[in-house]
């Protein structure tokens, strides 16, 4: 079937060694290699504090300053925040090596604000440069943050996305949990056909990882289920063979909702078997958990490779296929393409599933165009520099059902060849750019802006545009010659 489920997405690892009545690595079935693509959207599912937030939903914070920061009083400190006007507080906070630092932000309902943590010497504060933070429209917010070294004076903000009010930030500092399950190697556990369990327990801020360790053979699939306490908001990540430690390291792998209860599976595929670590993580609260898991082999079928594509013989097209994320978790297609062609892909899927679209390269070591969005229809397009047998691969991020892809095949566009306008320096730059595009005596009009400062002839430009003029550049005190 013309069907892909991502079982990387949705598995996080256990490291267990293997023993009486272990699973044989022996393959049952050919296993292939996992098609590249789709971390990036895997750890913005799990880590949306780290990894997600647009631009557009940052708080602007370039004009806080370090100098206007205050050492943070003690826990909890309030303080108020007017996006039109006093957008961000600012405090410092001493951190040492390994130190934990804990945060838990709440506010006004017509306030929204996040906290952010800047590691030391940062003198402006753009939240997409933040070691940590939080993001999202609901209080409570809350983040835990170990350092992994380079201990010094970090910077603490609160800063206003929207609206008004009051906030209460709640803050911990204090040595980063260092037992024997707080991290690699972790407790080491035996796996087998049967299901297994084990439980323990988590607190937040103060133990909020237990990490499991067992050897995963090629050609087996890991099924996890962990039943958290009522309330709190507990996760499963999995860590693959060479990791060394969990503390600022990102894994694709694993499964965050909201609640304390969380079920992931994971295949392990060709070149990928060895030592996993799975990590049980408190997101928030307290309590035990039980955790079961089993290891079985994997669907014969249930990946594809470029060995398997369907080809596409005519230029334009479509496919009604369908995915089983437990036992068809992709479909590839080849379509051969000549140089200087351009292809358009769309792709929808059912309501529940979350199908992603992706353009390989001949030799599926690259991905050259990717659509990895939360909402149908996903579009690629891509311009061929070279001829070859190009893939195509629709593959399932979450949810089983039916997909229809379309596809296109067309002349890409051709461009003039590109003159270069330049000058010794800025100034003799902006004198060019206007002479070539520009006859002379062709405008009443020049709009004249500072050099010193990019602000200014940004701004400018869009008056140029009004007048139809160019925009040249001034030293201080004199026009250009």
């Amino acid at each position: 079937m013309r069907s892909f489920s991502l079982g990387m997405c949705v598995v996080f690892a256990l490291a267990t060694t293997l023993g009486a009545g272990a699973v044989s690595t022996a393959e049952a079935w050919y296993v292939p290699a996992r098609p590249h693509g789709g971390e990036l959207k895997a750890e913005r599912s799990l880590y949306p504090v780290r990894v997600e937030a647009a631009p557009s939903a940052r708080p602007t914070l370039a004009a806080a300053a370090a100098a206007t920061a205050t050492p943070i009083p003690s826990s909890p400190v309030t303080g108020a925040l007017d996006c039109a006007a006093r957008s961000a507080d600012v405090y410092t906070l001493e951190v040492a090596e390994d130190d934990r630092v804990a945060f838990a932000l709440t506010g006004d309902a017509s306030l929204n604000a996040d906290v952010y943590l800047f590691a030391p010497g940062t003198t402006t504060f753009d939240p997409s440069l933040a070691v940590a933070g939080t993001v999202g429209d609901e209080f409570p917010k809350r983040f835990v943050w170990d350092c992994p070294g380079n201990g010094g004076v970090y910077h603490v903000v609160v800063a206003a996305c929207s609206g008004t009010g009051g906030y209460e930030l709640r803050w911990l500092r204090g040595p980063r949990p260092c037992g024997p399950d707080d991290d690699v190697p972790g407790t080491g556990l035996s796996c087998c056909a049967s299901w297994q369990s084990a439980g323990g327990s988590l607190e937040w801020p103060q133990d909020t990882d237990d990490v499991y360790r067992f050897d995963l053979p090629v050609g087996k699939r890991l099924e996890v289920v962990l039943d958290g306490p009522a309330g709190a908001d507990y996760d499963l990540r999995l860590y693959g063979p060479g990791t060394t430690t969990i503390v600022g390291n990102l894994t694709p792998y694993g499964s965050a909702g909201p609640a304390a209860d969380e079920s992931l599976t994971h295949d392990v595929l060709a070149g990928e078997g060895g030592a996993y670590y799975l990590v049980v993580h408190a997101a928030h609260g307290a309590g035990g958990y039980a955790l079961s898991w089993r290891l079985s082999d994997i669907p014969t079928g249930a990946w594809e490779d470029s060995s398997s594509a369907t080809p596409i013989s005519s230029d334009s097209g479509e496919v009604l296929g369908s995915l089983d994320r437990s036992s068809d978790i992709n479909d590839l297609f080849s379509i051969e393409l000549a140089a200087g062609k351009r292809l358009s892909v769309s792709l929808t899927g059912e309501a529940g599933t979350d199908f992603d679209l992706y353009v390989h390269s001949p030799d599926m070591a690259r991905v050259l165009a990717s659509a990895e969005d939360w909402v149908y229809p996903e579009r690629v397009s891509y311009d061929t520099v070279a001829r070859g047998r190009y893939f195509l691969e629709v593959r399932a991020f979450r949810g089983s059902g039916a997909y229809r892809l379309q596809w296109m095949v067309t002349d890409a566009p051709s461009f003039t060849a590109a003159a270069r306008d330049e000058g010794v320096d800025r100034y003799e730059t902006a004198i060019q750019i206007s002479r070539s595009t520009f006859a002379a005596s062709s405008v009443a009009t020049v709009v004249v802006a500072s050099g010193e400062v990019f602000p200014d002839a940004l701004v400018a430009s869009g008056l140029a545009g009004c007048y139809g003029a160019p925009v040249l550049l001034t030293r201080p005190g004199r026009l250009p010659e």
